[in-house]
Formats: C-alpha cells, sequence, structure tokens
C-alpha cells in the first residue's frame, strides 16, 4: 500500500487501471485505493464521473461478496444520486438490489433482479441472483 500512498499525481490511465484490478487487491487494500482513487478523481477529474460510479459500484460489490453489509450499504446510498445523474439505470437497479440484499430484504432484491434481466443486464441480473442465494444460505 505504501507504494500507492506515494504517488502524488494519479493520472487518467492510473485510475481506470486501478478500477480494472480492484478485484485481484485483499479487501481492505482495494478499499483503500479506491478510497485513493475517489480523491483523486474529485481533486483532478470531477467530470470522470462514469469512473467515480464504476469504483463505488466496485467497492459495494466487493464489501457485499465478504458479507460486510454496512460500509456496502452506505456506498449504496451515495451511488444511488449519481446513477441518476448519468442514466446508468442498471448500475441504479443494481444498487437497489444490493441495498436491499445489505437489509436482507430478498424479495425486493429479487424484483430488482427481475427488472435487471428484463432490461438486458444479463450480468448485473446473475450477479445480483449469485449474490441473493449466497446471502440466503448464510441465514439457514
Amino acid at each position: 500500500m505504501a507504494k500507492f500512498e506515494k504517488i502524488d499525481t494519479w493520472t487518467k490511465f492510473d485510475l481506470f487501471l486501478l478500477n480494472n484490478i480492484l478485484y485481484f487487491f485483499d479487501l481492505d487494500i482495494a478499499i483503500s485505493i479506491a478510497q485513493m482513487a475517489l480523491q483523486a478523481i474529485e481533486a483532478n477529474y470531477p467530470h470522470l464521473l462514469r469512473l467515480k460510479s464504476a469504483l463505488i459500484e466496485n467497492c459495494s460489490f466487493l464489501l457485499i461478496t465478504n458479507n460486510d453489509f454496512s460500509p456496502s450499504k452506505s456506498l449504496d446510498k451515495k451511488e444511488i444520486p449519481l446513477y441518476k445523474n448519468l442514466f446508468q439505470f442498471d448500475s441504479l437497479n443494481t444498487a437497489y438490489a444490493f441495498l436491499a440484499l445489505c437489509e436482507k430484504n430478498f424479495a425486493t432484491a429479487e424484483k430488482y433482479r427481475d427488472i435487471l434481466q428484463q432490461m438486458g443486464a444479463h450480468v448485473s441480473a446473475n450477479d445480483v441472483a449469485k449474490e441473493i442465494n449466497r446471502i440466503r444460505s448464510l441465514e439457514n
């Protein structure tokens, strides 16, 4: 992590690359990297709203898949207005589904999974379906 902290200026390429490799890091490191990247976007590239939304969505997904529901819920609430402004309705419905999963509201999560499926966002719908099944199995 120390090498990332020494970087004074992050280029757009650095930020896009980090977003694409977050899943290769341990959860704590990935979240720290994403937070630094989000700060760099705010400071230097505020127009990169889609990258910002992708970083937040990836962090939320990492947190929820690691059963870290409270911080995921906070991120989901943060990202919803951003998705609305960007007209990213697939990501918006995914965020609503993950928010419902954080609250263990499976019926609502399934509703948003179905909406994603109908929208043609099959990858997102499958991710939500997997998480519904995985989190439901934790309840047993």
